[in-house]
Order: C-alpha cells, then structure tokens, then sequence
C-alpha cells in the first residue's frame, strides 16, 4: 500500500535548489507535486538524487523540466528506488516565485 512520507509546500525563490525532503528509507518512491500555480514564462526542475554506492556521492536519479501553464497540473515522477538515501529537490529558474505543493509517496 502507498503512503506519504514527505508532503508539504514550497514558496519558490528564483534560482534556489530547494531540498524539500531527505528519505533514508530503503524503497521505491514516486515524488508527485502541483504545477497548477506555472504562469506563462514560469520554469520549473524537479529533481531525485540518490546515494548509489558507498562512497556516498548524491546523484541526480530523476530530473524534468516544465515551463508555462501545464494542461495537466499534477506531475508524477517515475519510480525511483532508493538504496541508501535520496533528497527530493525543486528548483524554480524562471518567471515568478510561485507555491509548489507536494507529496513523496513509498509504494
């Protein structure tokens, strides 16, 4: 059964990575957050990273990028499994700071 793990909101600050939630959880994850605020000229990352080895380097798992009014407002990232630990990140580089919403889930 899925379950949230993270869940919460992001204000956006231009050009800032924002981690939004650490996972150190073996398992498999989907990330899923509301693009329903993206104005035209808006630009959005989403980004997994995960620890795949022991030598603990974080690295980019997952990455998509979305700009202007989306026809479909929720985006859902493909499964990512997580070994050791992962960090869910969103990064606005264009536009107006804008409210994300989202929601790490287990399945």
């Amino acid at each position: 059964m899925a379950s949230s793990v993270i869940a919460g909101s992001v204000s956006a600050v231009l050009q800032t990575n924002h981690v939004v939630g650490t996972i150190v959880t073996a398992g498999v994850y989907v990330a899923k957050v509301d693009l329903g605020s993206l104005q035209n000229g808006d630009e959005v990352e989403l980004r997994f990273a995960d620890v795949c080895s022991f030598s603990g380097t974080l690295s980019v798992a997952y990455s998509a990028s979305y700009a202007h009014v989306q026809g479909t407002q929720i985006k859902v990232s493909p499964p990512v499994v997580v070994t050791r630990s992962a960090q869910f990140m969103i990064k606005q580089v264009a536009g107006v700071g804008r409210i994300f919403n989202f929601d790490v889930v287990s399945i």
